[in-house]
């Protein structure tokens, strides 16, 4: 899903992800709490800890795992790509809803244009109006060509998201956002 806001010379556009069904999402949160619990079975054991240094980096990998399970619980969830725009500055930030990583940011670019892709194939780039090659199975991806540099979103989108986008006032900020069809390999 695509929300776009336009705020004076402020474009804040938001990539929401799908949010998995229920079944998935209660055996991922399940799974990521199992080495939270070891640890914790660990540290209220009647025996002494033999090996301080070995539970040190037991808990260090355990719990790397429970982060990384929760963050992709997170993310299948509440996750939502955010991109903002100003005339002379591009921020992404990748929302987790509890927190936000991943944050890039491009300042005083040159030219900036905003096509989609294929998920599979993000080699061939295509305006935001040319959808009537999509059939409604596939997958895309936004990409922002910032300087000829690609930001390719993670949040896969479908003809009906790129056909709201264009009818949005994206496609009314040709000055910014200036789509040229290419071929872009990198």
């Amino acid at each position: 899903m695509i929300n776009v806001e336009i705020i004076g010379n402020k474009t804040i556009i938001e990539l929401k992800v799908r949010p998995a069904n229920l079944f998935f999402k209660t055996i991922l949160f399940i799974i990521a709490a199992i080495p939270l619990f070891i640890i914790l079975a660990i540290l209220f054991s009647e025996g002494k800890i033999e090996s301080p240094f070995g539970f040190f980096l037991g808990f260090i990998f355990l719990g790397g795992i429970s982060f990384f399970l929760f963050r992709l619980f997170l993310w299948n969830s509440y996750g939502k790509e955010t991109y903002i725009i100003t005339n002379n500055e591009f921020t992404a930030v990748n929302d987790y809803k509890w927190f936000k990583d991943n944050k890039r940011a491009v300042s005083n670019y040159s030219k900036m244009e905003l096509f989609y892709a294929y998920a599979d194939n993000t080699s061939k780039l295509f305006e935001l109006y040319e959808t009537n090659h999509i059939n409604k199975e596939e997958e895309l991806v936004i990409i922002f060509l910032i300087d000829e540099v690609p930001y390719i979103s993670v949040v896969k989108q479908n003809k009906k998201d790129i056909e709201y986008l264009f009818k949005t006032e994206i496609g009314k900020i040709r000055p910014i956002i200036i789509t040229i069809p290419t071929e872009f390999n990198y």
